[in-house]
């Protein structure tokens, strides 16, 4: 998992040069959101030419409750 990790971020990083603007879609928990971000930040992946979206799928989903998003579960 991690070398197939650190092939997409060697891939997304020479898209990121050669384009002048990518859209990535997260789609994960708090957990997914930043270890994306920290790699980025480690690899030198060049964040102002990226739009991200986040897609609330977490198994706590923080980020999900913090903006309202979803309903309420009523048991």
């Amino acid at each position: 998992m991690i070398e197939e990790t650190k092939k997409g971020l060697a891939i997304l990083n020479d898209l990121i040069d050669s384009i002048t603007e990518i859209k990535i879609i997260i789609g994960g928990g708090d957990g997914s959101v930043i270890s994306f971000v920290e790699d980025m930040n480690q690899h030198i992946i060049q964040s102002q030419k990226c739009i991200f979206g986040i897609i609330p799928l977490g198994t706590g989903n923080d980020l999900s409750r913090s903006l309202n998003y979803g309903g309420i579960m009523h048991v």
